[in-house]
């Protein structure tokens, strides 16, 4: 069975590389999946 070594040091080292890119949804996947936010929302 192959190690894992080295999918933990590629992929960070891909996310850095791909910088925002990383990150991107296309549009019509981000529109049906929920919207989940981290914060507590401001009452004011």
């Amino acid at each position: 069975m192959p190690s894992q070594d080295g999918a933990l040091s590629t992929v960070p080292a891909v996310m850095q590389m791909l910088g925002k890119w990383a990150w991107w949804l296309p549009a019509p996947l981000a529109r049906k999946l929920p919207k989940v936010s981290i914060e507590r929302p401001e009452h004011g």
